[in-house]
């Protein structure tokens, strides 16, 4: 960076009144990614009361962002919250009170762009362990509460909601279960099936499980569920045949479907993008998956074309419109034989895997981001940090994309003079 650029910038700064320096190639830092949208702004969520840990679930397009809150650990005991417009609320509707008294559990799953909230509660067992077993859905504009039929999973912009294995449409319960994946010979039979996904079209998707008669051998696939032609419900197997498999691929053992963008139109073809992980087994007690991204093109037949999101051991669990997927990979940490395998939140994008840690900087207060949840079709991201000043304990954070160049050079999600503290620290380092 030249001296004429950062006057220019001061200069610029001064006119408004901020430190909104033009940075014509950003700061060069160790391990940060160069992008073309210039980066990421990771902002963390801070929930008032909480002892322990906030989780970050859900993301919606306005960007609201809902998690779950830990208040206690033995047992765990969990309540929802609310980020939206850079203000953090518990959620905890009155008629959770009256219908469960004063000791219950709650938890968020989803959010939808009419800002409703899927939420499970319950109380403790017999074993005085709290399960999250009645399924509601919340509206914290209006207070309304709906309660569902099942325990929820996930939830569209229609209000559509699915369970383990039921979905709820128009007041009606269907369970996905009884159509027979197709094709599927007699000899395979489901031994269960388990919903991850809604998108608005009332495609789901999720995990099946099929058992050999003969052999008496377990085989899991990603599958796809949707109203077909004249009405008839379908589940389409990914991977079923070999020649579906991509290249790479050698005969897994199991696959999971855990995200459906909805369908991108073009001319005289649609598309849309499933992610999730496929695995061959267990090994030393850990499972070892490999994320997945592919893109099913429609016509008047269907094919799919897989793309190889990575190849280290990873998950991913949402994708956009966009088809930018985020999830988590693991890296192995320690020597070679006192080891362990530490997650880090990742988003797949242009054909790349860019590592959220390389936004990071001192004062984030994350010693790394572990885990990313969702993503919206804005590219907000939403998932888990370790937290600095928590001793360990996970916090929520908020990834924004900069669109341009921006002043916040410290990555707060602020513009104050502490980003050009940030700007003199890295020009004195090149100099």
């Amino acid at each position: 960076m030249s001296l004429e650029n950062i006057i220019n910038g001061i200069k610029k700064a001064a006119c408004v009144g901020l430190v909104t320096i033009a940075l014509m190639g950003g700061i060069a830092r160790e391990g940060r990614t160069q992008e073309t949208n210039f980066g990421y702004a990771i902002i963390k969520i801070e929930v008032p009361g909480v002892k322990w840990a906030d989780i970050g679930i859900a993301i919606n397009n306005l960007g609201w962002v809902v998690g779950n809150s830990i208040f206690s650990l033995r047992p765990r005991k969990t309540a929802p919250f609310l980020y939206r417009d850079g203000i953090t609320e518990s959620i905890i509707p009155q008629q959770f009170i009256d219908i469960f008294g004063n000791d219950f559990s709650s938890e968020v799953c989803a959010v939808n762009d009419e800002g409703k909230m899927l939420i499970n509660a319950g109380v403790k067992d017999e074993h005085y362990v709290y399960k999250h077993d009645r399924g509601f859905v919340y509206n914290p504009n209006n207070g309304e509460l709906i309660e569902l039929p099942f325990k929820g999973v996930a939830m569209n912009n229609r209000g559509e909601v699915v369970g383990k294995r039921h979905l709820l449409r128009n007041g009606q319960v269907i369970d996905i279960s009884l159509p027979p994946p197709s094709p599927r010979p007699p000899e395979l039979q489901v031994e269960d099936l388990t919903i991850y996904g809604i998108n608005d079209y009332t495609q789901i998707v999720g995990e099946v499980i099929l058992k050999d008669v003969e052999s008496g051998e377990n085989k899991t696939y990603p599958f796809v569920w949707e109203q077909g032609r004249m009405g008839v419900e379908v589940i389409h197997l990914l991977w079923y045949e070999d020649s579906d498999l991509p290249a790479f691929v050698k005969e897994p053992l199991y696959g999971v479907a855990h995200d459906i963008s909805n369908i991108v139109s073009e001319g005289l073809y649609s598309w849309q993008h499933i992610v999730g992980w496929f695995g061959y087994g267990y090994s030393e007690d850990y499972y070892f998956p490999y994320n997945f991204s592919c893109k099913w093109v429609r016509m008047s037949f269907l094919t799919i074309e897989r793309g190889q999101l990575d190849t280290n051991y990873s998950e991913a669990y949402a994708v956009n419109d966009k088809g930018q997927s985020v999830g988590k990979r693991f890296k192995k940490i320690g020597g070679f034989i006192d080891y362990r395998y530490e997650p880090y939140a990742v988003l797949y994008k242009n054909q790349k895997i860019i590592e959220l840690d390389d936004f990071l900087t001192g004062n984030s207060g994350f010693l790394h981001l572990s885990e990313a949840r969702d993503i919206n079709n804005n590219g907000w991201i939403i998932g888990d940090g370790v937290n600095r000043n928590r001793d360990g304990y996970l916090s929520p954070f908020l990834a924004k994309p900069l669109k341009e160049p921006s002043a916040d050079l410290n990555k707060d999600g602020i513009v104050n003079f502490k980003d050009l503290a940030e700007l003199a620290e890295h020009w004195l380092e090149e100099r």
